[in-house]
């Protein structure tokens, strides 16, 4: 009895289709998971990748002929899926081409074909994974559903199971850049950490493993759907991979994902966070290690709420340009929403947050108009070298609203004097003193020891307690989540990843940090209220207070926007 695999990936093709660089590093990592010893624990693993028709035809061939009947056998195909004038499904490889927009069947691999070689096969168990497109109209951003291929009549059969990245084929082979597709990326997460192994009996069967990748891949991309397909029962319980028994990582991993699912995608910092330290003392695991594991737990959830943010952004822009939205403007937000793989659950509250943030500007600015008799304004763009106005959430609380001052600390921080600096409006002293005690919540001597997981882990608790001190004594003029709204209305996404270096250039003339195209020192930095707004606190970027001075950040214009960045998505997470 052996374990073999066969796995093809196809990421260059002629001009007929569009290049998909994700498909041969999918090939590459699940080799990685399955040669594993210690996971897939494969005998051998045979890869085929950017290959012409001839020689993938041959090797799907005379795989399968050489199966025994004892063997697992197992085929993944990662690349372009196409159906020709009469809805047959293939598979594109490196030679496949169309002729006047029709396939040109020759050149491609029938999926017919596979199935006549599965069925031929005296291996009596088999495991297909298709992360593929299945198209008409490749090199469209958007192509529509179709679920006339019926994958179970095509490869379905007693011991045999299907697994597929989808049934909508707009989102088959949705990929980061410099990424793997977003269905084999969970697919290996699962056996390379182990958290697949849902009974926790030391083995991972295909049922399980689909199981955990539908899940992560929902948490990403809501509108996908993997699917899989079995005849008879035994194919769900094909082991795929094994996991060491008392992981401690697999157990803290568990931990972590039972209390995102509690939390709603995300982890209380007053209830659910000393419940995860006192796991990790329990279980041995450094920082890193469950700083790490909780970054993974996070991350669909995180690339899910970049989507969401996303669609918001051009939404609100386009309300602002056209209201009423007229059709063509809405089908285009639709292919969105698609390509972002979202659903009108989704999108529905942030379309009428947009809606309701616009309505009560134009209140404002109509009020203000009236009266000081000037003509109406109507809603437009900002251009990037005018104001750019918040929207109306972000517009913080006034100081008659608040009679008195929530000092609250996770850690025991004394905030009495930042609140009285901050009340007498001594704004350098507040600047410093936000520095100093931000240290200590830290637990660090200096900023250049501070590392992008002390800032990514800040409490919640002590960080919404600066920050509205600031918002309340600045009436509104200071502070982070001040600073996080105009940066992400420059352009940039509040995600914890670096972005677009002109979104960074836009926010830094809007806040003043840069002037005429040169950044200012520390020494520039206007200490008063009439400063641009978001001027303040300043001690994320310069002066040799900035904490990416530390050992992780270097002091350039890319350290400030990956540590920026960094810090807004810590303002997300802390729900501000």
């Amino acid at each position: 009895m052996a374990r073999v695999a066969l796995l093809i990936g196809t990421g260059e093709y002629g001009q007929s289709f569009k290049s998909l660089p994700a498909a041969p590093k999918d090939v590459e990592a699940i080799s990685d998971v399955l040669r594993d010893s210690e996971m897939g624990g494969f005998d051998q693993v045979t890869t085929l990748v950017n290959k012409p028709y001839t020689d993938v035809a041959e090797t799907v061939e005379t795989w399968f002929r050489e199966r025994q009947r004892d063997d697992l056998a197992l085929l993944y195909i990662s690349g372009h899926g196409v159906k020709d004038a009469q809805s047959d499904l293939y598979f594109a490889v490196s030679n496949t081409r169309k002729q006047k927009e029709e396939l040109v069947r020759s050149t491609a691999i029938a999926a017919s074909f596979v199935r006549d070689c599965i069925r031929e096969s005296r291996a009596k168990r088999q495991i297909v994974i298709l992360d593929c497109c299945f198209s008409g109209a490749f090199g469209d951003l958007l192509t529509k559903d179709d679920d006339s291929i019926n994958l179970e009549g095509l490869l379905g059969a007693e011991g045999r199971v299907v697994l597929t990245s989808s049934s909508s084929i707009q989102y088959s082979f949705e990929q980061r850049e410099g990424d793997l597709s977003i269905y084999t990326r969970y697919l290996v997460e699962g056996i390379r950490t182990g958290a697949a192994d849902m009974d926790e009996d030391g083995a991972i069967s295909v049922q399980e493993l689909h199981n955990y990748a539908s899940r992560r891949v929902q948490e990403e991309s809501p509108a996908m759907s993997p699917k899989i397909i079995v005849l008879k029962d035994e194919g769900y319980q094909l082991r795929i991979a094994k996991t060491p028994l008392g992981n401690p990582k697999v157990k803290y991993r568990k931990e972590v994902e039972a209390i995102v699912q509690e939390d709603g995608d995300t982890i209380d910092d007053i209830f659910s966070r000393p419940v995860l330290e006192e796991w990790q003392r329990q279980l041995g695991l450094t920082d890193e290690e469950t700083q790490t594991i909780e970054a993974e737990v996070l991350e669909p959830i995180r690339q899910r709420q970049a989507k969401i943010q996303r669609y918001q952004e051009v939404f609100t822009r386009a309300i602002q340009t056209k209201n009423p939205l007229g059709e063509r403007e809405r089908n285009r937000l639709k292919q969105l929403q698609q390509v972002l793989g979202l659903l009108n659950e989704n999108i529905d509250p942030v379309e009428d947050e947009a809606i309701n943030n616009m309505q009560a500007l134009l209140k404002s600015e109509q009020g203000t108009q009236n009266s000081t008799n000037e003509e109406p304004l109507t809603p437009q763009i900002s251009a990037p070298d005018s104001p750019i106005p918040l929207p109306s959430e972000a517009i913080p609380h006034s100081s008659s609203s608040l009679t008195e001052d929530d000092l609250s600390s996770e850690i025991g921080i004394d905030y009495t004097h930042l609140q009285g600096l901050l009340r007498a409006s001594r704004w350098q002293e507040s600047d410093r003193e936000t520095a100093d005690q931000m240290l200590k919540v830290i637990g660090k001597e200096s900023w250049w020891e501070v590392k992008k997981a002390d800032m990514l882990n800040f409490p919640c608790t002590d960080l919404k307690t600066i920050n509205q001190l600031w918002i309340k004594y600045s009436s509104g003029q200071f502070g982070f989540s001040v600073q996080k709204q105009i940066y992400v209305k420059c352009g940039a996404k509040s995600d914890g990843k670096r972005p677009d270096i002109t979104a960074w250039k836009i926010f830094c003339d809007q806040v003043g940090w840069r002037v005429d195209g040169r950044y200012i020192s520390y020494d520039e930095v206007a200490f008063n209220i009439s400063a641009p707004t978001g001027h303040l606190p300043s001690v994320w970027w310069g002066g040799g207070i900035g904490w990416w001075h530390g050992v992780e950040w270097s002091y350039d214009e890319g350290g400030c926007v990956t540590c920026f960045s960094s810090w807004t998505w810590r303002l997300v997470m802390c729900r501000l």
